[in-house]
């Protein structure tokens, strides 16, 4: 029997998750779940260890999803101001849902102007962890405009396949030399290896 991976790709405060948790029935059956946050005035990692104690198959990478390996550049959104009524845990006002790999030089109020340094994982390599032979992948992809980059590089890889279902918010509004026509030719070259549905 092939194992259920959820990838939450932009976990923030985990306000995502409740709603695949129901949809896909993943504390009932078995899944492993899998949280990628780089922001560190997120504070996940003391949260979802007591989450884990609960169930050991939720596991936070408190990295950046990325087209390489390393450390990037990311910017932190204030939200305070920013205004833009994203979620937070009350400690820090740089936990805005906005914030971002400085690389894609979104234009988003609040975004800080001096990035702090993150780690940063290959997602296209990351999905190749997970033979579809064993694994059935899914995945939420919220990544504030790094969409673009790394669903590329995964279809030039040939790692797109790996993902049985994609939901994705793509944030072409904010990402030069994106616009509605690369979105909707990247999500029909996407289609043509795996399931996708808009996030959000």
């Amino acid at each position: 029997m092939k194992q259920n991976i959820f990838i939450d790709a932009g976990f923030h405060h985990g306000e995502g998750l409740a709603h695949f948790i129901e949809k896909l029935g993943i504390y009932s059956n078995g899944w492993t779940i899998i949280a990628f946050e780089p922001n560190p005035a997120c504070r996940l990692k003391q949260r979802l260890r007591r989450e884990g104690d609960a169930d050991p198959k939720i596991f936070l990478w408190e990295s950046a999803v990325w087209t390489k390996d390393g450390y990037v550049e990311f910017r932190q959104e204030n939200h305070m101001i920013s205004k833009s009524g994203s979620p937070t845990d009350g400690t820090s006002v740089v936990d805005g849902w906005a914030s971002q790999v400085a690389d894609v030089h979104g234009q988003w109020p609040g975004l800080a102007e001096i990035p702090i340094e993150v780690p940063c994982i290959d997602f296209s390599k990351f999905l190749a962890h997970f033979p579809e032979d064993r694994f059935n992948v899914y995945c939420k992809m919220d990544i504030e405009g790094s969409e673009f980059p790394v669903l590329r590089k995964c279809l030039q890889d040939g790692t797109a396949k790996i993902m049985k279902m994609l939901w994705v918010e793509f944030h072409e509004r904010f990402v030069p030399g994106e616009t509605a026509q690369t979105k909707a030719e990247l999500i029909h070259q996407l289609q043509q290896h795996t399931k996708v549905e808009l996030w959000h």
